[in-house]
């Protein structure tokens, strides 16, 4: 998995904060206490989404390597599998 992609920084002003995605600000003005647990689940999703898009791919490489030829059209015509770096 890779390292927390969402983070908080200091806004303007001392208790505000904005929620970064890979340094970009996204969100902004939170209160202290409102932006940690955004970020915890933000986080949460984003490592749930690299799972899934894991488990996709296995699948697909499982399916066009070992499947019959029904399997793989049925595949292909119903998921789509971008490949990622």
């Amino acid at each position: 998995m890779t390292g927390k992609r969402f983070t908080i920084t200091q806004d303007f002003e001392e208790h505000h904060r904005q929620i970064r995605d890979n340094g970009k600000i996204i969100m902004g003005c939170f209160l202290e206490p409102q932006a940690e647990p955004i970020v915890k689940l933000l986080n949460e999703l984003h490592e749930e989404k690299e799972i899934a898009i894991e488990g996709i791919q296995i699948a697909n490489d499982l399916i066009m390597k070992y499947g019959s030829e029904e399997l793989k059209h049925e595949w292909q015509k119903n998921v789509r599998v971008k490949e990622y770096d």
